[in-house]
């Protein structure tokens, strides 16, 4: 879902977009059943022009799957949060618990302490290949049991119309006509050398410039260090995967 949430942000971000923005999520409308939620807020009387485009992104991906670059971001970002969100436990909201039981009690979702469940994104985030996330991907069509809807101030669009632009995407899916997400060559730094800090600012400021020479250890790199050693398996042997 991260990777096709990057690709419809993209989409909001080009000219004249589809929409102002867009997602897809997982939701669980009750015990025994879980669906995929896509929705799209845009443009007054452009609900169509919207709906079109979601339909073809999902399309895109049925037909032609991620790249090996968008699933490496996706699980960089996710473990980039998982980090973050394991150095800042004890800043965390107790309604984030609560609820986090609530969902136990109601949808037997599984409970873990913050560390285990780092250990356990570690483990296996690395593992997850890119056919793996086209496989699940490929699931995603409006063909089973989908339902669609609109809200608008006014109704500006029938049931008929949306019935043909869902018809007309899939049209030109089975006809071949949606070719591969065109990503574009995007630089790894917007900056070719990241500028240094004059020594005079220090100086104003009323500190002192730091050494360049000096192997000085960073609140970074003591935070990295920290998830690295909470992290890692432990050495019994059992695994990160073993629950304490």
């Amino acid at each position: 879902m991260s990777c096709l949430n990057t690709r419809l942000y993209r989409l909001s971000r080009a000219r004249n977009p589809p929409f102002f923005t867009a997602g897809i999520s997982d939701e669980s409308a009750c015990g025994a059943v879980d669906m995929y939620v896509l929705g799209a807020a845009c443009e007054e009387r452009k609900t169509l022009r919207a709906l079109d485009a979601m339909l073809t992104e999902l399309a895109r991906v049925r037909l032609h799957g991620f790249s090996e670059r968008e699933v490496t971001n996706a699980v960089k970002g996710m473990q980039a949060d998982i980090e973050s969100t394991y150095l800042e436990a004890d800043q965390g909201y107790c309604t984030d618990i609560r609820d986090e039981y609530v969902r136990h009690f109601l949808g037997q979702e599984f409970v873990s302490g913050q560390q285990y469940e780092a250990r356990l994104n570690k483990t296996l985030l690395p593992i997850i290949k890119r056919e793996d996330v086209n496989a699940v991907a490929a699931r995603l069509t409006h063909e089973h049991s989908a339902v669609f809807k609109t809200v608008e101030h006014k109704k500006w669009h029938k049931e008929s119309a949306m019935r043909q632009t869902v018809l007309r995407v899939a049209a030109a899916e089975a006809a071949g006509q949606i070719g591969p997400w065109q990503e574009p060559d995007m630089p790894e730094s917007l900056m070719k050398q990241v500028p240094q800090v004059p020594d005079e600012w220090y100086t104003a400021c009323g500190q002192t410039p730091p050494d360049p020479n000096a192997a000085a250890t960073t609140a970074a790199a003591e935070a990295a260090a920290a998830v690295v050693d909470a992290l890692s398996p432990s050495p019994t042997g059992s695994g990160a995967l073993r629950m304490q």
